[in-house]
């Protein structure tokens, strides 16, 4: 998954469950940290959010990447991961079927008709 949307997937911020605002790059705070920032869209939209606090994007992406991956060590979730997976390719198997099956059957009649096309020129019937 590419950054921008691994980010816009796991973030939304606690205070007022609103989205984060895209990242901010200028240098603020006390540790004069030239890296990007993510804040509450509320805050940065409106100015409503209750507590419109920013954070440095490497760190949320850093915890919630953890997070992920903690999840994932554990056996009922890696199961339903792999259940999903089955279902989702066992779908996509199924409307492939459905889809060759059609096709096979259009081929079939375009067939048929060319080889009445053929029969009628061959024996003359188109007079």
């Amino acid at each position: 998954m590419r950054k921008a949307n691994r980010r816009r997937a796991i973030c939304f911020l606690g205070c007022c469950a609103a989205a984060h605002a895209d990242p901010d790059w200028r240098v603020a705070g006390p540790t004069n940290r030239a890296a990007p920032r993510i804040r509450c869209s509320a805050a940065t939209e409106s100015g409503i959010c209750p507590d419109p606090k920013t954070f440095y994007l490497d760190v949320v992406e850093r915890a919630a990447l953890a997070g992920l991956q903690g999840e994932m060590r554990a056996p009922a979730v890696m199961a339903e991961y792999v259940r999903t997976y089955h279902q989702e390719r066992q779908r996509l198997a199924g409307d492939a079927i459905l889809r060759r099956a059609t096709i096979e059957r259009q081929i079939a009649e375009k067939e048929k008709i060319i080889r009445r096309t053929m029969d009628m020129l061959i024996n003359e019937w188109g007079d």
